[in-house]
């Protein structure tokens, strides 16, 4: 926002100025207060780095969830490193493991995500802000990790998400344009895709079923005399 010449209009831009400034500041403590909590917690039951690494990321998505349900912005000094971070974590874990091919499409599926995202702001950039693009690329990371289908699908739960309270605030008459935060969605459809992906290091899914019952026995003991 452009300032204005008259000094009422300072006087009443600077305290927004310093309050957004102070609630990013509050923002990026909280975040990285949380992560350093998490990990620690993550490393004292397992030491399982690929582990870590994902449950930070959904600590960050809980942080920015919050942040948007709340001021409507997802703040570039909370995402940005976040996703310089992810990029080294994920990047050191293939090179532990000997597969760098993996680390290639999660950045491929990243750049993707990002990219079409941008396209979708350019085209109507008051339905979609550009923290919405920036989280789509951190979130393409993980998700392009497990797969590019699994990016996919976090990308129709996440929009179904939007959609239906998009249209539950319509029948309330609520301007969905200006209350309705795309980062939670985005982040719940990122987080189920996750919880429910049967390679993924924090999944939900119980131990699998074995692929068939034990066979029967060929013939029924002889009965007692």
């Amino acid at each position: 926002m452009k300032a204005e010449p008259s000094n009422t209009s300072s006087a009443q831009g600077s305290p927004r100025i310093s309050a957004r400034r102070l609630l990013a500041a509050r923002a990026l403590r909280r975040t990285w207060a949380v992560c350093a909590a998490v990990a620690a917690g993550a490393a004292g039951l397992a030491w399982n780095i690929e582990m870590i690494v994902f449950v930070l990321w959904l600590a960050v998505l809980a942080v920015l969830s919050w942040i948007d349900l709340r001021t409507l912005r997802l703040p570039k000094a909370v995402v940005n490193p976040a996703t310089l971070i992810s990029l080294g974590a994920l990047a050191g874990l293939s090179q532990r493991n000997g597969d760098l091919r993996r680390f290639g499409i999660a950045a491929a599926v990243g750049a993707g995500c990002y990219l079409f995202f941008a396209a979708l702001h350019f085209v109507k950039p008051h339905d979609l802000g550009f923290g919405d693009v920036r989280l789509a690329g951190l979130n393409g990371l993980f998700l392009g990790w497990l797969g590019p289908l699994t990016a996919l699908g976090a990308l129709v739960l996440g929009s179904a998400g939007a959609s239906v309270a998009a249209l539950g605030m319509l029948a309330l008459r609520k301007p969905a344009r200006r209350t309705l935060a795309f980062g939670p969605f985005l982040a719940a459809g990122a987080a189920m895709a996750v919880f429910f992906h049967p390679d993924a290091p924090v999944h939900l899914l119980a131990a699998p079923l074995p692929a068939a019952l034990p066979p029967l026995p060929a013939a029924l003991p002889p009965p007692a005399a």
